[in-house]
């Protein structure tokens, strides 16, 4: 699993940035309650942008992903 906090470009298939992302997704909502989710509605918002982006891409495909604090996802 791809670990974006690491502050380091990730190069992999497009179909793998999908997993990682979704299941960075998965595990923020199941652990968290409603209040700190609304208070982070911007890193899922980022969240959401880069699985629309990298989604479209085919699956085999490599990219390279970072994340940023401050601008989300940086995709290339």
């Amino acid at each position: 699993m791809i670990n974006y906090n690491d502050g380091k470009e990730h190069r992999a298939p497009a179909a793998e940035h999908v997993e990682a992302i979704a299941e960075a997704l998965r595990a923020f909502v199941n652990n968290n309650n409603g209040y700190d989710i609304a208070l982070c509605c911007d890193v899922l918002g980022h969240m959401a942008e880069a699985l629309e982006l990298i989604g479209s891409y085919p699956q085999n495909k490599k990219i390279t992903v970072m994340y940023s604090d401050i601008m989300g996802f940086i995709i290339k």
